[in-house]
């Protein structure tokens, strides 16, 4: 499985298995027949197409598109949206929705750790996004 890391920009479609580390500015699409492990925080949408997979440890700022690819969430997502048969999975520790407060510290690169209010997020929850078609 490949790795990357560092600050990137998007958008990007996965051309093989990939763990990802850093940030990804734009959109990430995962196609069939690929896996993403992201450990990191994607600025922008994470797209699952049907036959693709992605767990995600890390942080997802806008939506969750899953196409009925296999997909579980760790960490932390915008939204989700599900399409097709296969519905994602939350692991004990994932959250929906995002703290953007961290946007406006000039000067700071958010972190995982950064993006997410623990007491805010455990009260404040949305309910998960489910559409169809």
């Amino acid at each position: 499985m490949a790795e990357i890391s560092g600050q990137l920009e998007g958008p990007l479609t996965l051309e093989c298995d990939l763990v990802m580390r850093g940030r990804v500015k734009g959109t990430v699409t995962v196609p069939s027949g690929s896996r993403l492990d992201l450990e990191g925080l994607i600025m922008g949408d994470l797209v699952v197409e049907e036959g693709g997979a992605a767990i995600i440890h890390g942080a997802v700022a806008g939506t969750l598109v899953n196409h009925g690819g296999d997909v579980e969430v760790r960490g932390t997502v915008n939204c989700v949206h599900d399409h097709g048969e296969r519905l994602t999975r939350f692991g004990r520790e994932a959250k929906v929705g995002f703290d953007r407060t961290w946007a406006s510290k000039a000067g700071k690169r958010p972190d995982v750790a950064d993006v997410i209010d623990p007491q805010k997020a455990a009260t404040d929850t949305p309910p998960r996004k489910r559409s169809s078609g």
